[in-house]
């Protein structure tokens, strides 16, 4: 992986010495060597249609339950706090 800093140096260089041609030239040249690269992948997902989303959604739950489970004594009750927000329980309190 290369430095950003210093292309982002040098593309503000660019950018004051030729008004920004060679910086176009420079992202657009990243971009076409980027999406051939990733040519195959890319067509794999249009066409497969699946995304990572619900692990994304899992992910995020298990953060909330680390989050809130902090101070937690065992895995136990760490693990019931994910079962917990997990779910979407509907809870019905009594009124009087």
């Amino acid at each position: 992986m290369e430095d950003t800093g210093k292309s982002n140096r040098a593309n503000a260089k660019s950018v004051a010495t030729n008004g920004g041609t060679k910086r176009v030239k420079t992202n657009f040249s990243f971009f076409v060597k980027t999406v051939k690269n990733h040519f195959q992948g890319i067509i794999n997902s249009m066409k497969s249609l699946v995304t990572n989303a619900l692990s994304e959604g899992l992910n995020s739950v298990f953060q909330l339950s680390k989050h809130r489970a902090r101070g937690y004594r065992n895995v136990d009750n760490f693990m019931a706090m994910v079962y917990f927000l997990g779910n979407d329980f509907k809870f019905s309190f009594h009124s009087k």
